[in-house]
């Protein structure tokens, strides 16, 4: 194992893959990084072998694009595992002296790992690490461009996944809070969250399972040092100090702790993630016929959320669209 091997952190969106990162972060020699969404942008231009000088100067103004997008999300100077935008001058710097000392046949792996080390050596890390929830579903892709990460597979109790994803798009600092709104749906977040824990199993067993590791939110909260040593020896870190929580990462619905999912909700989400919610130990209702009706409720609903959806995602997304969806709901 390559000790510097890069780490992704990786699951379902509001699945706590942030407060991993942050945690991750604490160690001195390893940085990570607040969202790329690299691999959705390069499925876009087909991952050739080789890229085009045109190709090269695009990824590279995407990346140093999402430096403007990571500084606007800092909550606070705390928060950790954020560009500070002192700092943004100095990686655009580095990356470019980086890019142009490239010569032959680049790839997108080679422009990325030029601009993801650019940013750990500002955070004077020797290791650099990136959490995009949704690169869940390009494991395998990430694997054959760095054959020695390590993957970091999050997971949440599906019912407070939904409850997040419906409530917590208001929190400071959140990008378009109501276009995010109108992304939730309970059958279709719930299908997310069941098509993520399928996408990395699969890819688990593709790229072996030495490569990848699971932890639970809710063990990350509740017993972090443990939880911490764990990750640090499945990456071959040593750690001299304790890992604590760091502020302001845990809100994920403390403005919203009287608001709670209807009952209907509920269902669909216990029926759709029955299976994950078996494997993972989470308690189920076992809703029987109410479940069916709960269904029946949110088909009824889908057609309006469809329309919806399809304009942002369609907005947003700038590679295949249907390979988006499919990769995320079939």
């Amino acid at each position: 194992m390559n000790k510097n091997g890069p780490v992704f952190v990786v699951g379902s969106p509001r699945s706590g893959t942030t407060l991993v990162a942050q945690l991750l972060s604490q160690h001195s020699d390893l940085f990570v990084y607040n969202e790329t969404v690299f691999y959705d942008y390069a499925a876009g231009l087909g991952r050739n072998k080789s890229i085009t000088p045109a190709q090269i100067k695009s990824a590279s103004e995407y990346l140093i694009n999402r430096i403007e997008f990571t500084v606007s999300k800092e909550v606070s100077k705390d928060f950790g595992c954020v560009i500070q935008e002192n700092e943004r001058e100095f990686i655009v710097f580095e990356f470019n002296k980086k890019l142009d000392a490239m010569s032959g046949d680049i790839t997108l792996s080679m422009v990325f790992d030029a601009f993801m080390s650019s940013a750990a050596e500002i955070k004077g890390a020797t290791r650099w690490g990136e959490k995009t929830p949704n690169h869940v579903f390009h494991m395998d892709e990430i694997a054959a461009d760095f054959p020695d990460a390590r993957f970091i597979h999050v997971i949440r109790d599906p019912r407070s996944f939904l409850k997040s994803y419906k409530f917590s798009w208001s929190v400071h600092g959140a990008k378009n809070p109501k276009s995010a709104k109108k992304l939730y749906h309970p059958y279709v977040t719930s299908r997310l969250w069941k098509s993520s824990v399928d996408a990395f199993s699969r890819s688990k067993s593709r790229i072996g399972g030495d490569t990848c590791i699971e932890v639970r939110y809710e063990d990350v909260v509740n017993n972090t040092a443990q939880v911490m040593n764990e990750l640090f020896e499945f990456l071959g870190e040593q750690v001299s100090h304790d890992i604590n929580l760091p502020g302001g990462s845990n809100s994920s619905f403390d403005k919203n702790k009287n608001k709670d999912l209807d009952s209907w909700e509920i269902d669909v989400c216990e029926y759709v993630c029955r299976k994950g919610i078996r494997q993972y130990g989470y308690q189920s209702n076992k809703a029987a016929l109410t479940s069916f009706i709960s269904l029946f409720r949110s088909v009824l609903t889908l057609p309006v959320f469809a329309v919806q959806a399809w304009i942002i995602i369609k907005r947003r997304y700038k590679g295949g669209l249907w390979s988006y969806l499919r990769k995320r709901l079939v």
